[in-house]
């Protein structure tokens, strides 16, 4: 089930970062952790971690411009995406998290995405 946040119509997003916690139900399979950006269902930016995880598994997923990528730290994942990211309310944008092979048992916890908004006038 992914977690997707909506850019407000009358809005602008700068993306700086995101966080959630990710956990596995016992169904054997792994799976990749995935972020991106979408106009139209058309992906804009998109963003994977280069670690799978197995069932069972409850991890921290933050994301965000940092000059590296994916940085593992136990049970917490440190996942890229190219900076100065702007998503545009008007134009339909979302972020979408999800995770590649993802089941039913899965879930997405405490998203929290932050960034930069600022208002169109109209």
């Amino acid at each position: 089930n992914p977690a997707v946040f909506t850019v407000p119509a009358n809005a602008r997003w700068r993306l700086l970062s995101l966080m959630a916690t990710f956990a596995t139900s016992a169904t054997v399979i792994t799976r990749r952790m995935e972020v991106m950006a979408l106009r139209s269902a058309v992906a804009l930016m998109r963003s994977r971690a280069e670690v799978t995880q197995i069932a069972s598994l409850t991890r921290l997923y933050c994301c965000g411009d940092w000059t590296h990528g994916t940085v593992v730290l136990e049970n917490l994942i440190r996942m890229n995406w190219p900076h100065g990211i702007i998503l545009d309310g008007v134009l339909g944008d979302v972020l979408q998290l999800s995770a590649f092979n993802g089941q039913a048992g899965d879930s997405f916890t405490q998203p929290a995405l932050y960034v930069e908004e600022w208002f169109e006038r109209g």
